[in-house]
């Protein structure tokens, strides 16, 4: 089979590679937006005091790997008023897991890390 065969088969198939990196590009941004205004959501119940929804919500968006630390620094912090100090380590772990993931290697990674640390001794 020449190139312009295999060509023609790619073509006759519908999708090139192209359109298909394209179309998993174009997945992937929907994703992102989707869990960022799921987060914002549950950040504007956290600030009318609708805790309890916030938490539903920010529990979720960790559950769907949201990439940023905003709901996993905000439900630790609750977790850990709370003294619910389980919770605390499994959502600083589930954001550190996310950080390897991406080779995070910042401030707010050592900060979980230490907050980590601090809850285990809790």
């Amino acid at each position: 089979m020449g190139l312009f065969d295999a060509f023609k088969k790619k073509k006759n198939t519908g999708k090139t590679d192209l359109d298909k990196m394209i179309a998993e590009a174009e997945a992937k941004k929907a994703k992102e937006d989707a869990l960022f205004w799921q987060n914002e959501s549950a950040r504007a119940l956290d600030k009318e005091g609708k805790i309890e929804e916030a938490i539903t919500i920010y529990e979720k968006s960790i559950a769907d790997g949201f990439d940023g630390s905003q709901p996993y620094d905000r439900l630790a912090t609750i977790y850990h008023e709370r003294k619910m100090f389980d919770d605390e380590i499994r959502v600083i772990n589930a954001f550190l897991n996310i950080a390897a993931k991406n080779n995070w290697d910042n401030v707010k990674v050592n900060k979980f890390k230490d907050r980590l640390e601090k809850a285990r001794n809790s």
